[in-house]
């Protein structure tokens, strides 16, 4: 026969949570992941100090102990929407908004009534949209390759060497030095003659 659940266990671990939430909110971060390290130290693998332990990690900007957190949480409880929409928020700051629709997306599917979740799927395909919009834009001001110089005199030399004609395509490397002494591709053309 299962055992009950402990309540006194259940009772202390919610007074955790509520704890580190609450410091949260007032915006100490520090201390709320304080409590959640705690907590989870007494009850290893609790999703909802896990995710909270996370959000905390993002207020502080430390994305790789959030991340890390989410992805532990995400193994462990595949189906918890919590933890894919708080791997969507820290995605979405990280500006990756395409991965964080996905991450919302999956949230969505595992718990369809919060509202917010339908909230940040929309935030982010804005965002999706203005990034595509803003690299499209950006290639466009991109000024045009420059040719390489002399790239048309190297060129006809390399036509009149592929013809026999070693002496002009050399006249060619030798004005191009005159004109750039550096022209490396001149001075090797030049060399190879």
């Amino acid at each position: 026969m299962p055992r009950e659940p402990d309540i006194s266990n259940q009772i202390e671990q919610q007074k955790f949570f509520k704890r580190a939430s609450m410091l949260l909110r007032s915006g100490d971060a520090r201390m709320a992941e304080n409590q959640c390290r705690e907590g989870l130290k007494k009850y290893p693998g609790d999703a909802n100090l896990m995710c909270l332990s996370a959000r905390a990690n993002i207020e502080m900007r430390k994305h790789p102990e959030a991340r890390t957190r989410l992805e532990d949480v995400i193994r462990l409880f595949p189906d918890f929407a919590l933890a894919h929409e708080t791997m969507g928020d820290l995605l979405m700051i990280q500006g990756q908004a395409e991965l964080g629709r996905k991450a919302y997306e999956q949230a969505m599917r595992l718990d369809p009534a919060r509202l917010i979740t339908h909230e940040k799927i929309e935030r982010a395909r804005k965002l999706e949209l203005e990034i595509d919009a803003a690299i499209r834009e950006h290639r466009k001001k991109r000024p045009p390759r420059k040719a390489p110089p002399f790239e048309k005199e190297i060129a006809a030399a390399l036509e009149l060497e592929r013809d026999d004609d070693a002496k002009a395509a050399e006249s060619i490397y030798r004005q191009v030095l005159t004109k750039d002494p550096h022209h490396i591709e001149a001075a090797r053309l030049l060399a190879r003659i």
